[in-house]
């Protein structure tokens, strides 16, 4: 899967080379997790052309250390990969996957409720 999304966002790295109009859009995301009790770090990048927005990502889960103030031990690894079609306005068809992968840390083991941290999800929806 890393390969899978790799790759991907070479391709939408040289898109804009190939001379298709569209646009590209990353983002990047520090934040803490009430939940886990976790800090999380987003790193993701989408490319928009006509009707169609492809996008993928890497989300990590890491517990903030005590050695040090700056350093994080990081126990989770969630590699993404969405596809959306808008076929007419305001309907949208949109696939999903995402695997979950453990990092072995100091204090820390994240265990998936999806069998082997896999999961797709595949909707038709209406955006307003």
């Amino acid at each position: 899967m890393k390969k899978l999304i790799y790759a991907l966002l070479l391709f939408v790295l040289l898109l804009p080379s190939i001379s298709i109009a569209g646009e590209i859009h990353g983002d990047c995301s520090f934040g803490y997790v009430p939940e886990a009790e976790s800090f999380c770090a987003d790193l993701s990048i989408r490319y928009d052309f006509w009707r169609i927005s492809v996008m993928g990502g890497i989300e990590t889960l890491m517990e903030k250390s005590t050695l040090t103030v700056f350093t994080f031990n990081p126990y989770r690894n969630v590699y993404y990969f969405e596809t959306s079609i808008t076929p007419f306005a305001p309907f949208y068809i949109n696939i999903k996957h995402s695997c979950t992968h453990v990092i072995l840390s100091k204090d820390k083991q994240f265990y998936d409720i999806y069998e082997d941290g896999n999961r797709t999800t595949i909707s038709i929806g209406i955006k307003w």
